[in-house]
């Protein structure tokens, strides 16, 4: 049996800890998938569990990743980059995991035109390739505490957040498709889930990196 855990090109080691516990827990750390459980329960068991689990697991990972980003670095569009201000280049330079740019204002007021950019291609990329008939809405994009976005149906905009633009594009695709399926049902009902999963069959996982 597979003794790591494989996840985006990357192993991570999986260490068993049997203790007198009777449920099994799960979590990770230091790039380590720690298994607690029972010492009745067997290795084959284990194994079965972390497969039936690897959309929580790789939910997990995608988190302690994130808290590895320590202060004086940012994350953009999923990755972490350490910035290096150097004075000379007139637009961002990414090297492996260095982003080179002349100052750290100059870099915020980038990635506020480059998100502005971008969300407005996707929006409109994935509008257009929905089967069913969404309206021409327009976009705003704020900085919110609580949501990743916002259908306004009456008076057809899609407001989204600005913190996306730190998490692979497949979140930002997600949180769109999952606002433009409101134009179709308000709400959150079965049919609703039904569009999402249409256009997104990955939603569950991508709804746990988010609330990670």
């Amino acid at each position: 049996m597979r003794e790591e855990f494989h996840y985006l090109g990357k192993n991570y080691p999986i260490v068993i800890v049997k203790k007198r516990n009777k449920n099994t827990y799960i979590r990770i750390k230091e790039g380590t998938v720690v298994v607690t459980t029972s010492y009745l329960v067997s290795k084959r068991k284990i194994y079965d569990l972390l497969e039936e689990s690897r959309t929580k697991i790789e939910a997990m990972i995608d988190r302690d990743e994130r808290k590895k980003c320590q202060k004086g670095k940012f994350f953009f569009l999923g990755k972490c980059y350490q910035v290096i201000e150097d004075g000379i280049h007139d637009l961002p330079v990414i090297e492996g995991e260095v982003i080179y740019v002349s100052t750290r204002e100059f870099l915020e007021s980038w990635i506020k035109e480059y998100t502005k950019e971008l969300f407005f291609r996707r929006l409109k990329m994935l509008r257009e390739s929905m089967e069913e008939k969404i309206p021409d809405c327009n976009l705003k994009i704020i900085p919110m505490k609580s949501r990743w976005g916002v259908c306004h149906i009456k008076e057809c905009y899609v407001t989204l957040n600005s913190e996306l633009i730190c998490y692979d594009i497949k979140c930002l695709d997600y949180v769109i498709i999952h606002e433009l399926c409101h134009f179709l049902e308000a709400n959150h009902s079965k049919n609703f889930w039904r569009y999402v999963s249409k256009y997104c069959p990955n939603y569950k996982k991508i709804r746990l990196m988010l609330r990670s």
